[in-house]
């Protein structure tokens, strides 16, 4: 302890030379590089693992999808899957109706003209009925031998079998279907085949497609159904690409939505890192100046406060590799409150759990858990009298911490005794001790480096006890 007693002589005499005291230049400095640092960590960790793909090379290692997102090729392929169920919307043109039957009315004139020629040879009026009427040969002849009321009512036998198949509908796909249709709606006239042939083919040759594609109408109820189809989501962790498996368009798709396509700079994770950074900066440099001037006109303690700060992260950093629940939090807490002051201890409890949550991976559960637990540390050394109370406050940190996450996981409706849940508790049960100890190990390095004579130590050179204390009271009782 010899050797840090002497640098932390050098250092105490550094900073309280008069020209350096209340140093903004300083103070400054160390705020920024402060912010600096501590935002080149968080953009290390908000930035997810990037890899050099293209679409046909082989994946080199399993690809995991370090946060939710949404596969849009296989959503967008269910989607157009369910608007090809929807068939097309059409409408009935009533203007179809009345044309058929003018056109079957002009038929049967133009038929009984012929039929009434006496100038034409027989050949010649069945090359002419053969235009109005798509009926076989017997059929032509069989009308030129039918009298006029028999024709008259074959007419309007045509027009209804016409009608019913327009009622139903007539689409210009094909025509065929309907034709079909009309053969059996003119079965039913009690006339000869041969007549009924030549009703059906006069109707055929009139018809028209009377249904017309609605397609505004069937654009929207495609988009509708589209909109029932629920995105297909990439879970974080979900397996992307296994190592050997070939990259498809699809896969590169999720890889750029997920920004893991090496494309050069992540100036969105560069961006909010250095937004996190200088909120939590600026809450602590605030803080000191409006509540804790003296601490914060203290270059040696301003130091001092840094210095813990990103010792805590760096364990956090290393101890979040095994499990976020082992961030040792509230080692810096208890730190904080015997160094400085309590209420300045909450304060950097929130600032260190946030900021190692974010190392962590931003899972709320971790800050919960280290809010909860940096607290605790503060209260259980609020009336610290000697240095095995911090413990006893390791043992707080450790029970809250157990508690919190109990309650977490009954939340996400775990049973009580689910294994994952009672080894997430092991681990809060853990950083209670590891808080403890780093407290304890590193208070006196801190003393000794810094000259700072904090409340533990009061207590303990008055201890009556202490041999120079009881030396003094054998060689100069009263004094």
């Amino acid at each position: 302890m010899g050797f840090f007693r002497n640098v932390g002589r050098e250092i105490h005499d550094m900073m309280d030379k008069p020209r350096a005291r209340g140093s903004v230049a300083r103070r400054a400095g160390l705020a920024v590089g402060s912010f600096v640092i501590l935002g080149m960590v968080f953009t290390s960790s908000l930035a997810p693992e990037s890899f050099d793909l293209r679409a046909g090379q082989i994946a080199p290692k399993d690809v995991r999808a370090p946060q939710e997102t949404v596969d849009r090729a296989k959503t967008e392929k269910l989607r157009e899957e369910k608007a090809a169920l929807v068939k097309d919307v059409y409408e009935q043109d009533p203007a179809v109706l009345p044309f058929v039957n003018d056109e079957i009315e002009k038929a049967y004139a133009v038929a009984r003209v012929i039929k009434a020629d006496p100038s034409l040879s027989s050949e010649k009026k069945i090359n002419g009925l053969m235009e109005v009427s798509d009926a076989p040969q017997q059929s032509y002849t069989a009308f030129l031998r039918t009298d006029t009321a028999t024709i008259n009512a074959l007419r309007d036998a045509s027009k209804q079998a016409a009608g019913k198949v327009l009622g139903a509908g007539v689409r210009s796909d094909s025509l065929e279907p309907y034709y079909k249709q009309i053969d059996l709606e003119v079965e039913s006239i009690r006339y000869s085949k041969d007549l009924r042939l030549f009703g059906a083919g006069v109707a055929k040759k009139a018809l028209r497609p009377n249904l017309v594609l609605n397609a505004d109408q069937t654009l929207k109820k495609r988009e509708e159904a589209k909109k029932t189809v629920e995105p297909v989501k990439v879970l974080k962790g979900q397996l992307i690409l296994r190592a050997g498996e070939i990259v498809t368009d699809d896969h590169m798709v999720i890889l750029r939505d997920l920004g893991i396509i090496t494309t050069g700079p992540q100036f969105s994770a560069l961006m909010a890192g250095s937004v996190y950074s200088l909120i939590l900066v600026s809450a602590v440099v605030i803080y000191l100046w409006r509540f804790e001037r003296q601490t914060f006109e203290n270059e040696s303690k301003a130091l001092l406060i840094v210095l813990v700060f990103f010792a805590i992260v760096l364990f956090s950093g290393v101890l979040s590799r095994v499990s976020g629940y082992l961030m040792p939090v509230a080692a810096g807490t208890m730190l904080y409150a015997t160094i400085v002051e309590p209420r300045f201890a909450v304060l950097m409890g929130i600032v260190l759990s946030l900021a190692s949550n974010i190392i962590a991976g931003n899972d709320l559960r971790f800050l919960v858990v280290c809010l909860v637990g940096a607290t605790a540390g503060v209260f259980g050394i609020v009336h610290l009298e000697q240095r095995s109370g911090l413990m006893r406050a390791g043992v707080g940190v450790s029970v809250s911490s157990l508690l919190t996450i109990g309650a977490l996981g009954l939340t996400d409706g775990l049973s009580p005794f689910d294994v994952n849940l009672l080894e997430q508790q092991f681990w809060g049960l853990l950083n209670g001790v590891v808080s403890s100890v780093l407290t304890m190990g590193s208070l006196p390095f801190f003393e000794g480096l810094f000259g700072i004579i904090t409340p533990v130590k009061l207590i303990e050179l008055s201890n009556p006890n202490h041999p120079l204390l009881k030396r003094l009271l054998v060689e100069a009782p009263g004094t």
